[in-house]
Order: structure tokens, then C-alpha cells, then sequence
């Protein structure tokens, strides 16, 4: 697997939109090069994230409507999850 990746790839790992992926890259810091994103340094920080706000609850949302409430820490816990089990599958 490529130490970098394009934001489209990415998403598509991590069942996110891709200006979700290029707007959560800006928040944290995590640098575009060339169109490219470290995928470790990007998983790092998402996983920092998930860590930082295990505790705060926020609404859950599914198929644009209200649902159980979650706490970012999980919502960040569930991309690195998706994204370790889309590079395990295709290794």
C-alpha cells in the first residue's frame, strides 16, 4: 500500500465524502501535497481525535434524519476502523 493516497481514495476507504475528507485534513492539520495525503500521519490524527473527545456526545445522524446519540470519539474510531479494514482487505 502507498504511504500516500488521494483524497478520492481515501473516502472511498473510509465511506466518507471527499470534502469531508479534505475539510477534516484542514482541521487537523494534516497536509495535501500534489493531491496526495500521508495516509499514516492522517489515520494518526484521527485516531488523536477519537481520543481527545471520546467523551463528547453529539446527535447521531442516518439517512439525514436524527438517531442515537454518539460521541465524536467513536464517529473519528469508526474511519479508522473502516480505513484498517479496506487496507486489510486488499493486502
Amino acid at each position: 500500500m502507498h504511504p500516500t493516497i488521494t483524497p478520492t481514495e481515501l473516502a472511498r476507504e473510509a465511506g466518507m465524502d471527499r470534502r469531508d475528507v479534505i475539510e477534516k485534513c484542514m482541521e487537523t492539520g494534516v497536509p495535501i501535497f500534489h493531491g496526495r495525503i500521508d495516509k499514516t500521519l492522517f489515520l494518526a490524527t484521527l485516531q488523536e481525535q477519537a481520543q481527545r473527545h471520546a467523551n463528547l456526545v453529539k446527535t447521531g445522524r442516518t439517512h439525514m434524519m436524527d438517531a442515537t446519540p454518539i460521541t465524536f470519539g467513536q464517529e473519528m474510531s469508526a474511519f479508522v476502523a473502516q480505513l484498517d479494514i479496506a487496507e486489510r482487505t486488499i493486502r
